[in-house]
């Protein structure tokens, strides 16, 4: 996906990456990311339980509890967008969550779930942070291809509108910025479609978009996008460009640092790699999970070494 190293890895891991952005706020961090640079075969198998095992398993347990909260809250309230959103994304965590803990048939329980919630909310109101949520969720189940071409139809039907929109506000921030959020949905489709050109395509409107976007305005979490998409595009060169501006405006950014990790692995720059992660690590803005995960990181990083 962003490197040799990923592409390695198992076809699910693939969408990880881009969850991973949005979920760092969340405390989800260490377990999306481990379960990403470490496949089946390559992780240890203790005797007793790593302390990265043991924070896995709490959280299981606390978005088990809060999904039957969720499930509660929405037999009194069926109709209720915000319970419907709130329900899918609970679900969505706990397939990750199970997959990193090897417990495959849990975790697509969970994800098919979250994909009737989320398929529920849109049947309500069609919004696109949901449906690019959705689409992620298809990625992780490995859905048929009649099911990703309906949502690259979806998708391709919001693009147009958007199109429509930027002609009429062509200076619009955000218009540009949820247009570029389409056309990296769109690329991530079709490449689990295995269309490369189509997604390279859908990729290079991304990158143009975000770029016109921050002509008009320098915003970090933009950056950080499109970081992310030139990541996806194997264009890593460009993603640590894109990263080392925001670090160099805000040293601390956790999103940033963590992302940076991640590429840094991936081109096997293993000095690099452990100096990001040690400040992962040392981060106030960082939870226990994700600490303990970092620590891993840098562990594992010093075996390859």
């Amino acid at each position: 996906m962003v490197s040799g190293f990923f592409r390695k890895k198992n076809p699910i891991a693939k969408v990880v990456l881009w969850v991973l952005v949005g979920m760092i706020a969340v405390g989800l961090l260490g377990t999306t990311v481990a379960w990403y640079l470490g496949p089946e075969s390559e992780r240890p198998k203790p005797d007793s339980a790593s302390p990265q095992e043991e924070i896995v398993a709490t959280e299981v347990e606390n978005q088990e509890a809060l999904r039957k909260q969720y499930e509660g809250m929405l037999a009194s309230k069926p109709n209720d967008l915000n319970v419907l959103t709130g329900y899918a994304r609970v679900e969505l965590r706990l397939g990750i969550l199970y997959l990193q803990e090897d417990d495959k048939a849990k975790g697509q329980e969970a994800l098919q779930r979250s994909e009737k919630l989320y398929q529920k909310a849109l049947e309500q109101q069609d919004d696109l942070q949901l449906r690019l949520e959705l689409a992620n969720v298809y990625q992780m189940m490995e859905k048929d291809g009649k099911v990703i071409a309906a949502e690259i139809e979806n998708l391709e039907a919001l693009r147009e509108q958007y199109e429509d929109m930027l002609n009429s506000k062509p200076n619009d921030l955000n218009v540009m910025a949820e247009y570029a959020r389409v056309e990296t949905g769109l690329g991530e489709l079709y490449l689990q479609e295995d269309d490369k050109a189509k997604g390279q395509e859908a990729f290079q409107r991304s990158v143009a978009l975000y770029q016109k976007a921050l002509e008009q305005q320098d915003d970090l979490q933009l950056r950080l996008e499109l970081a992310n998409v030139y990541q996806m595009m194997e264009k890593d060169d460009k993603a640590e460009g894109e990263l080392n501006k925001i670090l160099k405006e805000d040293p601390e950014n956790i999103q940033a640092l963590a992302q940076m990790g991640v590429l840094l692995e991936s081109r096997e720059d293993w000095e690099g790699a452990i100096k990001a992660w040690k400040k992962v690590s040392s981060s106030p803005q960082a939870d226990e999970m994700t600490k303990e995960l970092a620590k891993s990181r840098i562990e594992e990083i010093k075996k390859k070494k």
